[in-house]
């Protein structure tokens, strides 16, 4: 049997309507809106098909056994319909934001989530960057769509990505294509540390010039260990010195600042050991 409408979130599609047929002797075509306040849902009759909307109350039950055929595809919505789609998913999106990723999306267009397996940064798709805190250096380009990819509005895809590394971002990186392999595993084989040094500092100048001071920050860090591998104690202390105050200071504006900082804890170590490194070749 058919449950009130209220109760069927499954079968909202991305314009928060879908078509419901009602059996009861001769098919009626309705559209489900849930934009009305909570003391009523309206059923509008197809324009094509019937005359007036009418309003039903929400305790009321369709009167007879009831099935959704497929919801109006968001592809195939008009321009106004998927705008509006878009404005209400990235509402939602930002709902699950905290402070920090907020600002970062705003800035910046993208924003990094951190997990136990690395920061992963959302807002490019197909181009999701993962940096792995043990080595700054080693960073791979991931590609991870939605089972809705295309039919939903981008925000929603992003909120379903956002929610799984939060919860179980095991599972996310068993499913992630690997687009760019680890380049720096490469580098290390047949380039030089100032061919990944150059490489890294044009990331970093990149992601300042489009406001994204994480992504500098952690590209300033990996930076850092290239230089002090390469004996440039000076600048990689530099470098560090940069980035480890981003960081540190984006943990004010994360839900958890203590939980920011741990899994942070492997970069903010590079810090205090170019800092020996530089004190000894001083001495």
């Amino acid at each position: 049997m058919f449950s009130p409408p209220d109760t069927v979130v499954e079968a909202i599609p991305f314009d928060g309507r879908g078509w419901l047929v009602l059996d009861d002797g001769g098919d009626e075509y309705f559209v489900l809106d849930r934009t009305v306040g909570a003391g009523a849902s309206t059923y509008r009759r197809d324009e094509a098909r019937g005359p007036r909307p009418r309003t039903r109350p929400a305790t009321s039950r369709p009167r007879a056994a009831a099935r959704y055929s497929a919801p109006l595809a968001y592809g195939d919505a008009t321009s106004d319909a998927r705008r509006a789609a878009d404005v209400r998913a990235d509402a939602l999106l930002h709902s699950f934001l905290d402070a920090g990723q907020l600002a970062q999306r705003q800035r910046g267009g993208t924003f990094w989530v951190t997990t136990r397996g690395g920061t992963v940064r959302l807002g490019e798709m197909y181009k999701l960057m993962h940096i792995e805190f043990a080595d700054p250096c080693r960073w791979r380009m991931l590609c991870v769509v939605t089972h809705d990819h295309g039919r939903v509005p981008v925000g929603d895809e992003w909120t379903a990505m956002l929610l799984a590394l939060r919860t179980t971002p095991e599972s996310f990186f068993s499913v992630a294509a690997v687009r760019q392999a680890d380049v720096w595993n490469a580098a290390r084989a047949r380039r030089s540390p100032a061919a990944m040094a150059a490489d890294l500092d044009l990331w970093r100048q990149d992601a300042l010039h489009h406001g994204r001071t994480l992504d500098a920050a952690y590209a300033a860090m990996a930076l850092a260990k290239v230089e002090a591998r390469r004996r440039r104690f000076g600048a990689a202390l530099a470098l560090a010195d940069e980035a480890a105050a981003v960081i540190t200071s984006e943990a004010d504006h994360t839900s958890d600042p203590a939980a920011w900082l741990r899994h942070h804890a492997p970069l903010l170590a590079i810090e205090s050991d170019v800092a020996r490194r530089h004190e000894a070749s001083c001495s």
